[in-house]
Formats: C-alpha cells, sequence, structure tokens
C-alpha cells in the first residue's frame, strides 16, 4: 500500500522529488553499512514468499546516530538522522536517512533516503519498489503509515518526501517522535512483498530526539 497525498498535491511532489532524488544520488551512496555495529539494536526482515504460508523471519541488527551534514552550496551545515541496517543471512544492508526539508521547491517537511545493497545473486532480484514507511508503539502490532510519495531513484535508492499538508505533517512527525518499531514495506523484483522492521531502542530514541531538537524553528 503506497501512502500519498491529494492527486495534485502528489503530482507536484514526485516529480519534484525525482529531480531533488537525482542530485543527491552521489552523496547518499556514498557509504551503507556493511558490518553489524558494537552497540545495535534489533532488526528482522520477514519475507512472504506464499499467502499461504508463513513468512520466513531473518534476524539482523540497526545502529543509529544523528550525524551533521556538510553544507553544499552555501547552505549551513544540518543535521541529519540515519540508520544502518544489516541482516546478514539475507547479505542485505539498508540505509535510512531523515533530514528535515529546506528547499522551498520541494513540497515536503522531511525526506527519508532508503538504500539497499544487496548482492548480485540476491533471490528476490534487486528492490522493485518501497510502499511505504510505518510507525508502531511495538513489534507486535500493525503500525501507521506516514504520510507522503516515494520516488524511485535506483534498484537501491528510494527517496520519501513526507507530506506537508497540515494534518499529515502534524500526523508524521508525531510518528516519527512517539514510535518504537519502524516497518519498511518492500516488493523485490520477483513480486515477492517483505518487511523491514527496526526498533528504535535507547540509542534510536536519543537520535531521533536529538535531530528533532536541531530541527525546532
Amino acid at each position: 500500500m503506497t501512502v500519498a497525498p491529494p492527486a495534485a498535491g502528489a503530482c507536484r511532489l514526485s516529480a519534484v522529488l525525482a529531480g531533488v532524488a537525482l542530485m543527491l544520488l552521489p552523496v547518499t551512496l556514498l557509504a551503507i553499512a556493511d558490518a553489524t555495529p558494537a552497540l545495535a539494536e534489533s532488526a528482522v526482515l520477514y519475507e512472504q514468499e506464499a499467502s499461504d504460508a508463513p513468512p520466513k523471519r531473518y534476524v539482523g541488527a540497526v545502529t543509529w546516530s544523528a550525524e551533521q551534514e556538510p553544507a553544499a552550496g552555501g547552505a549551513k551545515p544540518a543535521l541529519a538522522l540515519r540508520g544502518d541496517v544489516v541482516i546478514p543471512e539475507r547479505h542485505m544492508a539498508a540505509s535510512f536517512l531523515l533530514r528535515r526539508n529546506t528547499d522551498q521547491a520541494l513540497p515536503a517537511t522531511h525526506t527519508i533516503d532508503i538504500m539497499f545493497k544487496l548482492p548480485p545473486d540476491f533471490s528476490g532480484h534487486g528492490v522493485a519498489s518501497v510502499a511505504g514507511v510505518m510507525l508502531k508503539p511495538n513489534d507486535q502490532v500493525r503500525g501507521t503509515a506516514l504520510a507522503g510519495l516515494v520516488a524511485k531513484v535506483t534498484d537501491s535508492y528510494f527517496l520519501f518526501g513526507l507530506s506537508a499538508i497540515e494534518g499529515d505533517a502534524k500526523l508524521n512527525v508525531d510518528l516519527l517522535r512517539d514510535g518504537k518499531w519502524l516497518d519498511i514495506l518492500i516488493i523485490y523484483g520477483t513480486g515477492t512483498r517483505a518487511i523491514l522492521t527496526v526498533e528504535k531502542g535507547a540509542s534510536g530514541d536519543r537520535a531521533f530526539k536529538q535531530a528533532f531538537a536541531a530541527w525546532e524553528p
């Protein structure tokens, strides 16, 4: 399920996201984690290969950080929130990079870069799409989706613009601040659906609080 703002805003957001994503590509693909860090929270990849079978479960880890990004084009340095995930059994790494949007041409409050690193022989034949991001209070319940639109940049890189519509924006911020687990909804090239479930944990809570405190006007 793809979550999007109303049609008029969605069209504009989709067009601008595509352009912004291409400009960010050299920067955002500089690094994706290759090994599980020493201090990490829980991450689990669920793959639904058949509708009549339980999903396969692969355990991994995530590390969170709030990092200062270098200034570009005369802009001030900005804080970004980063989560690096590894799922060893699937030889998968993923990165989640949340930024406050400062581009007035982009109708989004924040952007999320979602990047994957997969082996050449990955059985899912790459990632065809990211259907959304959901937040939830624990890992046993269904989450609430962030409002926005996802643009595919490459087979391994997706850019999610969070809706700037007033009601959506407040909901998104509340979810990101208060949610304890994130679900990234994935569709592989084979059509297989997967969910990457990521825990904030203590380190994630600290990083999210630090980022949102820095982004307050």
